[in-house]
């Protein structure tokens, strides 16, 4: 007599699957949770022609689809690594790229001998204030200048960060024996300052480029006729 066929089965007739087969079910169910999908137990090679089988089956393609899906994952977190570190570099280069036209704007230049002129151009946040200051800085060792003019005709709108910004630049050349001088204030950053109650002490300050460069070279010549005087006397 020919035996059902598994459709013919009843489906409350309990089954007799074997303990090997339990095993390797589980096996599968254990790598496929900790995502060992290559490993050799991950899926089942021989798969009987029986009910059991038919899950044996599933489980295969079921452990094959989370395998695709996890290398289509691990595809796409790639992709999305070095988008993000292209971005990274991109953005150091745009930043090099920012602070090299800060400084092409700023440039220091040396008029006579002793005498620097430090146009500004633009906006000045602490960043910019910074790379001036040691720019200047280091001018002034090498040079030994004993006055800088600080021209913000092209400079933006004051607010009480950028005037701090200035002074605290004026301090620090003075501490290398240097005057500092501003000129080219606009009406609208002086009525800024006066509103902000900003003061800038001692510092002097003159109207345009041109009065302050005259304004240095009134002090040159002094200071050349009081040293003829000494050396006179």
């Amino acid at each position: 007599m020919t035996p059902p066929s598994d459709a013919e089965q009843d489906p409350d007739e309990p089954l007799t699957i074997s303990r090997r087969r339990i095993d390797r079910v589980m096996d599968v169910l254990s790598l496929a949770a900790i995502g060992e999908f290559g490993h050799e137990r991950a899926t089942i090679a021989t798969v009987a022609e029986d009910q059991f089988g038919l899950l044996e089956q599933t489980l295969n393609v079921l452990t094959q689809e989370l395998a695709a899906a996890r290398r289509e994952n691990e595809a796409i977190v790639g992709a999305l690594r070095r988008s993000e570190e292209e971005l990274i570099d991109r953005l150091a280069v745009i930043g090099e790229q920012q602070r090299a036209i800060e400084r092409l704007s700023s440039p220091i230049l040396e008029i006579w001998d002793e005498v620097l002129v430090l146009p500004v151009i633009g906006g000045v946040d602490r960043e910019r204030a910074v790379d001036m200051t040691e720019a200047l800085l280091a001018r002034l060792q090498e040079l030994g200048a004993r006055a800088v003019i600080v021209d913000v005709t092209g400079a933006a709108a004051f607010d009480t960060a950028t005037a701090d910004h200035f002074l605290r630049l004026a301090r620090a050349a003075s501490l290398l024996g240097a005057r500092v001088l501003f000129t080219g204030i606009s009406p609208e950053n002086a009525a800024t300052l006066v509103e902000l109650r900003v003061d800038f002490g001692d510092i002097r300050v003159c109207s345009s480029l041109k009065d302050g460069l005259k304004a240095c070279l009134r002090d040159r010549r002094s200071s050349a006729a009081s040293a003829a005087r000494r050396g006179g006397g």
